[in-house]
């Protein structure tokens, strides 16, 4: 629809929210208990609860927000110690912070939904201390404090003690492998056309 600012676009299928429920209770507390899973449930088992329900939705009863979690970083996580901290926060559900990345995975920033470094749900009665915990996120994302990385040098010796187990792991074999060659040419179960054979 056209309106004063411009195009808008308006979904008129009214649908239950994805997010793998995430959302539910953050819609819990801010209704008092009400939200459409529990409500289209109650259509179908629970007629009476159905009934019961407002016309028109009363005024929220906490302030809260799902807070989608931004990456300006990028590299190898060596940390995450801003899930840490985020799930300390006093408005943090429990449980309800969702991590993008873990140890060992190649971080990268944010440019979308599918490039974001995690979710999680804030809920609390004053909004005063919900706002200074989002704001404590998002300091947490522009410092670069959510995540710790590997330096270059981390990386250099890594490929460099990957280097040195293969080369290990390498002579333990041949040594395994020269060791019994030796122990069959000692019993003669070897004749040396095939010890030629074995050399090649």
């Amino acid at each position: 629809m056209l309106t004063a600012d411009g195009p808008c676009l308006v979904e008129v299928n009214c649908r239950c929210h994805g997010g793998n429920g995430a959302w539910v209770p953050l819609a819990s507390r801010l209704t008092g208990g009400d939200h459409m899973v529990k409500s289209c449930l109650d259509a179908y088992v629970d007629p009476d609860a159905f009934a019961r329900l407002p016309s028109v939705p009363g005024p929220f009863r906490a302030n809260g927000t799902w807070v989608e979690l931004v990456s300006f970083q990028s590299g190898v996580v060596t940390g995450t110690p801003g899930y840490e901290k985020i799930a300390t926060l006093p408005s943090c559900l429990p449980g309800s912070v969702e991590g993008a990345y873990g140890v060992g995975d190649e971080l990268v920033p944010s440019i979308d939904l599918f490039t974001s470094a995690g979710q999680c749900i804030l809920v609390n009665d004053d909004p005063a201390v919900l706002a200074a915990d989002v704001a404590t996120i998002r300091e947490l994302e522009l410092s670069g404090k959510m995540f710790t990385l590997a330096s270059d040098d981390d990386l250099a010796e890594k490929e460099t003690s990957n280097a040195r187990r293969s080369f290990i792991d390498g002579s333990r074999l041949w040594s395994r492998s020269s060791a019994r060659l030796s122990r069959d040419l000692a019993s003669g179960s070897l004749s040396e056309s095939s010890t030629g054979a074995a050399a090649a």
